[in-house]
């Protein structure tokens, strides 16, 4: 008997010392990684790989019962015999938490392969606020890697700032340029992140003070950031006006707020809210161009009066349609066009090569380009499509419309030879707002 209870003693003893051996090896079967339960000190993460500080930073989240989506961490976690995930679990982090993990952040930074681009060095302080500006470290990818953005600026000019992304999926760089479109001078601000989206922006230099926000998300399926909400804010007579658009559901919100003449502390704020979808636009298309697109959306809602980009007030609004339809064809979801979807390319040609010069100081215009726009027609008899087709503008200023009309035309045939031809006209007609903005009317169709 007493033989027996040594043998069972020796036993369970082996066995709680390889269970707790379990309990404690990392991820790497590192048994020396530090607990999150120290007092942290820089020396302390000396050594420890990414990896490594990664659990670290993540073993806080855990013990207050976060339940991961990331697998690596999940699974790690799993393995942990103090580990209880709660899905109902509320993480409120002290002061302390937040410094550490502050902590092996920056540890991570300082070992994941980023070097800033040559000719650029970082920008750590915002010329806008005076606040520090630091780098972002966040598995954007899900590749269990964590990716970096940082705001860097040329060496040779420092007034040009770029944002870096290096996404360890790509083992490179995607370079966001910060631009003004009329060449001011411009301050970026803090970059910030938050639930797994990146906030960059800056004011440009100049009296109205404008300020533009950008938000990236990661887009899985095209594998690059796509822009999925902007803001612009500037000041107005009396007052501040801002627009805040959302590039997924394609909803915006034009505010402003400002006081009468005649009493400056009776601010009287108006909000109009309205809605116009766009393509997907993607990181690389971020550019002034972008800008002018984006900031003509809602613009009937702004300041009741239609300038140019140089300031001056335009006396008719033919160019700056012109000007807009271009950008939307750029940029636009162009949902309204329909079943002549099937000639998207060649009214982008036709939008594109529109001479706005050629719209000037007159209130009725039409502009026309030939085409062949082949197409399947419904009816049995037309079988071929020879004939010559016609894509039109016609810019109608008096009555506040103006139209692109696609006239298709095809070629009716029998026995080889041509009977008459068959021809069908698509009007997508267009209303004329304020400031020169413009609104989808409807389709129709005629022949």
């Amino acid at each position: 008997m007493k033989n027996t209870l040594i043998l069972y003693v020796i036993v369970f003893s082996l066995f709680a010392c390889k269970e707790n051996k379990k309990d404690n090896t990392t991820l790497l079967n590192n048994p020396n990684v530090i607990s999150s339960d120290d007092v942290f000190a820089k020396n302390k993460l000396e050594g420890k790989t990414v990896e490594e500080l990664r659990i670290l930073r993540n073993e806080i989240f855990a013990k207050k019962g976060y339940i991961f989506k990331d697998s690596i961490l999940n699974n790690y976690f799993l393995d942990q015999k103090w580990y209880k995930p709660n899905k109902n679990a509320q993480i409120v982090l002290s002061s302390s938490e937040k410094k550490t993990i502050e902590l092996i952040k920056e540890a991570e930074i300082k070992l994941l392969k980023f070097n800033t681009p040559k000719g650029y060095q970082l920008v750590t302080k915002s010329d806008a606020n005076g606040r520090p500006i630091n780098q972002i470290a966040y598995d954007f990818d899900n590749d269990g890697i964590e990716d970096i953005v940082s705001l860097g600026k040329n060496i040779k000019n420092e007034t040009e700032h770029t944002l870096f992304i290096y996404l360890s999926s790509k083992t490179k760089f995607e370079r966001i340029k910060l631009n003004s479109n009329a060449d001011f001078r411009i301050f970026p601000f803090q970059l910030e992140l938050k639930k797994g989206e990146i906030s960059y922006g800056f004011c440009e230099d100049g009296t109205s003070a404008l300020c533009r926000t950008f938000t990236l998300k990661y887009n899985s399926k095209v594998k690059t950031f796509q822009l999925i909400n902007y803001v612009s804010s500037y000041r107005i007579m009396y007052g501040h006006l801002s627009k805040e658009i959302n590039l997924i559901s394609g909803t915006y919100n034009v505010i402003k707020e400002a006081s009468t003449i005649t009493d400056s502390d009776n601010i009287i704020k108006t909000s109009n809210k309205g809605k116009q979808e766009t393509k997907v636009i993607t990181s690389d298309l971020i550019n002034p161009k972008l800008y002018n697109y984006l900031d003509a959306i809602g613009n009937q809602f702004e300041e009741d009066v239609a300038i140019d980009d140089y300031g001056y007030q335009l006396t008719d609004c033919s160019t700056e349609i012109i000007r807009k339809l271009q950008l939307e064809f750029d940029f636009g979801a162009l949902n309204y066009i329909g079943d002549s979807h099937v000639f998207i390319k060649e009214l982008k040609d036709f939008v594109k090569g529109i001479d706005s010069e050629h719209f000037s100081n007159s209130d009725h215009i039409k502009f026309s380009k030939s085409y062949y726009l082949h197409r399947n027609w419904v009816l049995d008899y037309i079988k071929e499509d020879e004939c010559e087709d016609e894509i039109v503008l016609i810019y109608d200023e008096l009555n506040k419309t103006f139209t692109i009309q696609i006239n298709n035309c095809a070629l009716v045939k029998e026995d080889e030879e041509v009977i008459h031809t068959s021809e069908q006209s698509t009007f997508i007609e267009f209303k004329i707002g304020k400031n020169c903005s413009y609104s989808f009317y409807r389709i129709s169709a005629a022949g």
